[in-house]
């Protein structure tokens, strides 16, 4: 025998009952997501300005079972047929009766207010549609009971309607499906191998950031709303390089790009360029010999090359993709045992090979081949020929690169006009080219033309 339990049904006649012509008008919502700075995304609501409206016929009667029968005969026209109203729970109406205006409805919550409503209907007999208003938020904060596999677990459902969720919004999960899907997409492009984190590229300063759940979160609704794509983040404070400096953010966090070390900071990294490329000095002899002393250790470009060859050949580790990393986030062997391995794992090193990195730095800053010792005094020692350095200039666009050959880099003028292109110098001991820092150019030999910089 088919199941008819939540099919609508009007009751039947009896005693003292008429049959009236109802029209039921349901205010419904639609789910949207807001995006704040401060909390992110948050639901909300939007009221549709249109209402839904259903029409039957009901025999009223001035009795409690007919209230609840009513109300239950509402929830099923309005497709809540998984909710049962009861003797103790019910949800609000205002029910409009013929000849009164709508800003006369009287509003219904139990059935006292019920009873007395039927007896004016009964007594009216209104030849037009008696019109009752709900509202699908009132309806779903009201609690009800949920409808399960019986009339007796309807029942038993009541004393948990607490704690039951609100019905499923299937605009809303079709939100959630599709953030989920921009987040697996983030998640799969940098997610590390090694381990659970996520590290991304900055698109303005190139230096790898660590993603966090939040950042995730944010990212995935840029993509939604259009604003970023999965290559390029979405252009809010989370993402500005600007707030990531440790002289805007004045806090105690430590990050790759913040250390607190002399020889690694914009400045003297540029000084120790220019030292490595300028000839040495010719010694003079000295009145008197000082004491043997191991002299403090200085950074320069050359030393992170040499100690990586090193590390390649005393501790079998290879690094053929580290010298790029480090020397970009100006990490030399001075410094490696005061970066975090949180911080060294975000630039996608290998767990193992940072422990290695950091033993043997704390080992080779104090060995003969880290220290730069002067020669002893001689006399007479002719001025050094300069050593020519490899530069090539590369134009942005793509369009080509022309190479040159100088001896050093020089401080730019401030206030210059802005250039179509960059200069690069190559690197003997890896063999390859990198980029000279902006605010520095080659100074070239002089059969070049000096237009040319």
């Amino acid at each position: 025998m088919p199941d008819t339990r939540n099919e609508p049904q009007t009751p039947s006649d009896g005693n003292n009952s008429s049959s009236y012509e109802v029209q039921v008008r349901l205010t419904t919502y639609t789910p949207v997501l807001k995006t704040t700075k401060k909390s992110g995304p948050t639901k909300s609501f939007r009221k549709n300005s249109k209402p839904k409206s259903k029409d039957f016929d009901y025999d009223f009667e001035e009795t409690t079972d007919n209230y609840t029968q009513f109300l239950n005969y509402i929830l099923q026209l309005c497709g809540f047929k998984n909710l049962k109203a009861t003797g103790s729970r019910v949800f609000p109406m205002a029910v409009q009766v013929p000849p009164a205006a709508k800003n006369a409805a009287t509003d219904i919550e139990s059935s006292d207010e019920y009873i007395k409503l039927v007896s004016k209907i009964l007594l009216k007999k209104p030849s037009k549609a008696i019109i009752v208003y709900v509202d699908e938020q009132e309806i779903k904060n009201a609690k009800l009971p949920k409808v399960y596999g019986s009339e007796g677990d309807a029942e038993s459902g009541e004393g948990n309607s607490e704690e039951d969720d609100d019905q499923d919004d299937s605009e809303l999960s079709q939100i959630d499906r599709q953030l989920a899907r921009f987040r697996g997409l983030l998640e799969a492009k940098y997610g590390s191998d090694q381990d659970n984190t996520y590290a991304y590229p900055d698109p303005v300063t190139g230096n790898m950031v660590p993603l966090t759940p939040f950042m995730m979160k944010e990212w995935s609704r840029g993509m939604y709303d259009g604003i970023a794509t999965v290559s390029e983040p979405p252009n809010t404070p989370t993402f500005d390089p600007i707030n990531r400096l440790p002289s805007i953010r004045n806090d105690h966090r430590r990050s790759v790009s913040s250390i607190e070390s002399a020889p690694t900071s914009d400045i003297g990294h540029l000084a120790n360029i220019i030292t490595a490329l300028r000839p040495p000095a010719t010694p003079q002899r000295a009145t008197t010999a000082p004491p043997a002393t191991v002299e403090p250790y200085f950074n320069s470009p050359s030393k992170l090359p040499r100690f990586l060859s090193h590390v390649e050949k005393d501790y079998g580790v290879d690094v053929t993709n580290y010298h790029q990393v480090l020397e970009k986030e100006k990490i030399g062997p001075d410094v490696l045992s005061k970066i975090s391995d949180d911080s060294l794992l975000a630039l996608k090193l290998p767990l193992g090979d940072i422990i290695r990195l950091k033993e043997a730095a704390a080992a080779w800053i104090t060995s003969d081949d880290a220290q730069k010792r002067k020669e002893p005094p001689q006399a007479n020692i002719p001025e050094p020929a300069r050593k020519r350095v490899r530069f090539e200039k590369r134009w942005l666009d793509g369009s080509g690169a022309a190479s040159y050959f100088g001896s050093s880099i020089e401080p730019v003028s401030p206030g210059g006009a802005a250039v179509d292109y960059e200069w690069w110098y190559l690197n003997d001991t890896f063999g390859t080219m990198l980029p000279i820092n902006a605010g520095y150019r080659p100074v070239l030999d002089a059969d070049f033309d000096p237009s040319v910089i």
